[in-house]
């Protein structure tokens, strides 16, 4: 597994919530992260969304088209708003925006960084793409990606992409 090493944690150092498109579709994401809040101890939120998603650009149409091939009843779909249900995307970066924003205005959730990163599972390589969190009166952790290269056996070189955190 490659993205808890790309951050620096170990096995248990975070509750991780993933889904299809680190995408804020109904409730149970947000209850989630309210959970590792409010029970588990947790104070900041990482939105990490991946390159070459397969969740952008999802269609609604082929996604109706490939249910009715796999037996599921047209007046069943016809329950729901498909877009919506599979809470697609065009662009990986403003989805990881936007969900940051529906996280920190939730009014269940309270005033927690909220950090939104794009990871290359291909490389491990992280970009921060949402601005500094400005939190009044709290300490604020930030995530720089970096780099370094990791001599591998047999010979030669690998760059190894990681991240650490400093306080500001």
């Amino acid at each position: 597994d490659f993205f808890e090493p790309a951050l620096g944690l170990e096995r248990g150092d975070a509750k991780i919530v993933r889904n299809a498109g680190n995408s804020i579709v109904g409730e149970d994401a947000i209850r989630s992260i309210g959970a590792a809040l409010y029970n588990l101890g947790c104070e900041e939120v990482l939105v990490v969304g991946h390159t070459e998603c397969g969740m952008a650009g999802a269609d609604a149409d082929a996604l109706k088209e490939k249910m009715l091939a796999r037996g599921i009843a047209e007046e069943d779909i016809a329950k729901y708003d498909l877009a919506e249900w599979i809470g697609g995307f065009e662009d990986e970066e403003e989805n990881v925006k936007n969900v940051v924003e529906k996280i920190k205005n939730h009014p269940l959730i309270p005033d927690v960084p909220v950090h939104g990163l794009i990871i290359d599972p291909a490389t491990g390589k992280l970009d921060l793409v949402t601005e500094k969190d400005v939190i009044s009166n709290q300490t604020l952790n930030i995530i720089t990606p970096y780099t370094y290269e990791k001599e591998i056996e047999g010979g030669g070189t690998e760059t190894v992409y990681s991240a650490s955190w400093r306080q500001c």
